[in-house]
């Protein structure tokens, strides 16, 4: 599944705030900010943007707001730090920066990428975590930063549905949800293997029930079967394959074989 680029990131908040960035530039280390007026610092750290490097933009944004607070640039180089921060593998600052942007400017017209960008600082982490511990030890780590980013993409969706940032979020949660629900998976799977077979049916049972549309749920069922068994529920192993057989037409389990 494919998400917006980093570079297409950039492209679409330029987009979005109508900056202009022009083709000036600036290679003086020392600068008299209190000579510049706020378009004027605004477009160097812009420029620093564009040449990728983020440290000194957001040093020149923070310049900005010294000189100019609150002012159009300001706001702008405010909503333009989120991104720095994001490209320069800060995602806690850039977190904090996107919280401080949405409550000083709410109605900003970048607001909307401000939240959007909650979401893709979560989501990297948290789908980061997700391939990381697949199997082994699963139990021990837990899923809160992805859980976050899909309420960050849901509130985004919620309150800018006409963005042009909610084909991407969408893509990002459908993702999410199923990452979580095969994250769930492995964990009941890795209880089924301990035969710790209460834990496995409560794992497996949440997964039903919080992600009720993604292909682990068959497997949860699976799972429900083979710990009913191992505990001799007959009557709750025969209704879960009963569950399992009307809803995919065929067996859980395929038939061994005579030897």
């Amino acid at each position: 599944m494919n998400y917006l680029t980093k570079k297409t990131l950039l492209t679409l908040l330029t987009t979005s705030a109508g900056a202009l960035l022009l083709s000036a530039c600036s290679s003086t280390p020392k600068v008299d900010y209190g000579t510049l007026n706020a378009e004027q610092i605004y477009q160097r750290g812009a420029n620093h943007i564009q040449e990728e490097d983020y440290d000194l933009a957001v040093k020149e944004f923070q310049q900005l707001d010294a000189h100019y607070p609150f002012g159009p640039y300001a706001q702008q180089g405010d909503l333009d730090t989120i991104y720095a921060y994001y490209q320069d593998d800060k995602p806690d600052l850039a977190l904090l920066q996107a919280n401080r942007f949405i409550n000083l400017y709410p109605r900003n017209p970048g607001l909307s990428y401000a939240y959007y960008m909650k979401g893709v600082i979560n989501f990297d982490q948290g789908a980061s975590f997700l391939q990381r511990y697949f199997y082994y030890d699963i139990s021990e780590h837990d899923t809160t930063t992805a859980k976050q980013a899909y309420m960050d993409f849901n509130t985004f969706i919620h309150k800018f549905p006409n963005s042009p940032y909610v084909t991407d979020a969408k893509r990002r949660m459908i993702y999410l949800r199923n990452a979580l629900a095969q994250f769930q998976l492995n964990v009941a799977l890795y209880n089924l293997q301990k035969k710790a077979y209460i834990g496995a049916i409560t794992r497996a049972q949440d997964i039903i029930k919080e992600y009720p549309r993604t292909p682990a749920v068959e497997g949860a069922l699976k799972v429900m079967i083979q710990a009913y068994q191992a505990l001799d529920l007959t009557t709750l192993a025969n209704d879960t394959i009963a569950t399992y057989q009307v809803t995919y037409h065929k067996a859980p389990f395929a038939k061994k074989k005579p030897s």
